[in-house]
């Protein structure tokens, strides 16, 4: 038998096969946008796409470490991916055919107007 192997798309694709990922930043220089990513988290979060979560560390003062992990609803547009150096804990990565989509759900553009 041939091992199955993961299919890396988004949430509701229908082609059915893998697709690449970019950090929120490399995507936000790409498409111009000039807020930060700790600002363009937040307002993703706003819309739904992301949720800060914690995890127990001896290192960070008050003993949790906080990080960004996708939501249901975000999986149309990102997937989490483990953190390098630290296994418990997660990094957002996007879509790049979908960060249009994330754009404009999460106001990344109106925010550049506020700034």
């Amino acid at each position: 038998m041939l091992p199955a192997y993961a299919i890396d798309a988004p949430a509701g694709d229908t082609k059915g096969s893998s697709e690449p990922t970019e950090s929120l930043s490399a995507l936000l220089v790409k498409h111009g946008i000039t807020i930060g990513a700790l600002r363009a988290n937040k307002l993703i979060c706003e819309a739904g796409l992301i949720e800060q979560k914690s995890r127990p560390s001896r290192k960070v003062e008050g003993g949790f470490k906080k990080f960004w992990s996708i939501t249901d609803k975000g999986l149309a547009f990102g997937k989490n991916v483990t953190t390098p150096n630290q296994q418990l804990e997660v990094q957002v990565h996007w879509f790049p055919s979908r960060f249009d989509q994330v754009i404009k759900l999460a106001r990344l553009n109106e925010a550049l107007a506020v700034a």
